[in-house]
């Protein structure tokens, strides 16, 4: 019985050594704490008394390469300020979280990752110019409830806007980069300062309820790329005889949505564009072939008015004609 005993405890302690070996380990540097981070540090917490700090980018000869997780849990002081210097490349998930004091960031241009829920809930945090970094990704509520929130810009190269990403922050007005293809579902929720949106060329989905609550949107601009776009995604401000208008091209995937949810719709007619992809070209020569062949149908609002190029309410093989004319530049549309 007491081998068994025995074998038992041993076990109990591998186990427990195990748990250890995945523990974080500190240092001090001055006024910082360090966690270890292979052959560098990143910055674990704070135990100075100074409004605005300023990391170290070395200690003990060694990097320091960004924020830890939690960062803020481990300062003793909470800063108004935080210079965030080149060479920092991350900032870890909750690093920021609920840190009412925190007013301004200076982000660096090395930074090319923010953890999740980073900023979330820092609510006199005022502005976020991101626009030198290299992240690909606003994740998963990073900036939500930073009510104070009025100003953000974005790199070029950001490509998602994770969902809850700015949700119920002070965001008045929001340009996203031509790089960015996604908005995640409730992204922009409840942001009741909100009056502008520039959405880029290619965007190709907006998630669920993207825009959902109360919001200052009047009209809304939709590109033509749009290949998604989720259910609520303005609601309630685009609901029948609401006060926001979409802005769309005819033909495209947008319009099909703005007219299917009866929401204000101002579409532009795009002629010439059958196949409903938002630009004229050789393509929609063959679309209208197809069409004619049987082969392709008109799937989105407005399409088959477009793919009438020559304007004589039908489609017929004098359409693609039109078309084919048009590229060469040897007609304009009526």
């Amino acid at each position: 019985m007491k081998r068994i005993i025995s074998i038992t405890a041993a076990l109990c302690l591998l186990v427990l050594s195990c748990v250890n070996c995945f523990a974080t380990t500190y240092v001090y540097f001055g006024d910082f704490k360090l966690a270890i981070n292979g052959d560098g540090y990143l910055l674990g917490g704070y135990r100075g008394t100074e409004a605005t700090v300023t990391p170290p980018t070395t200690a003990y000869g060694k990097p320091v390469t960004g924020i830890a997780e939690d960062f803020i849990e481990n300062c003793e002081t909470e800063p108004s300020s935080i210079v965030i210097p080149d060479g920092y490349e991350s900032i870890g998930n909750f690093a920021f979280y609920n840190c009412s004091s925190l007013e301004s960031v200076a982000f660096p241009s090395t930074l090319t990752f923010i953890g999740t829920m980073a900023f979330s809930g820092c609510t006199t945090l005022s502005s976020a110019d991101l626009s030198s970094s290299q992240i690909k990704t606003i994740p998963y509520g990073c900036f939500s409830g930073c009510t104070e929130l009025s100003s953000v810009s974005l790199p070029d190269g950001l490509e998602k806007i994770g969902d809850y990403a700015f949700s119920q922050s002070g965001v008045s007005a929001i340009v996203l980069p031509q790089s960015v293809t996604e908005i995640g579902s409730l992204a922009f929720n409840e942001c009741k300062s909100l009056s502008s949106v520039t959405l880029p060329d290619g965007i190709l989905k907006i998630g669920e309820k993207a825009f959902y609550g109360e919001n200052q949107l009047t009209t809304i601009s939709l590109p033509a790329s749009l290949k998604s776009i989720g259910a609520y995604a303005f609601y309630p401000r685009g609901l029948e005889g609401g006060q926001l208008t979409v802005e769309c091209q005819s033909g495209t995937y947008a319009a099909d949505y703005a007219y299917s949810n009866f929401l204000n719709m101002n579409a532009k007619s795009n002629i010439g564009d059958a196949d409903g992809n938002g630009k004229v070209n050789i393509n929609d020569v063959t679309f209208v072939q197809l069409y004619l062949l049987g082969l392709a149908d008109f799937t989105y609002y407005g399409q088959e008015n477009n793919a009438d190029a020559n304007r004589d309410n039908v489609v017929n093989l004098r359409d693609a004609t039109t078309i084919q004319l048009k590229l060469a530049n040897r007609i304009d549309f009526e």
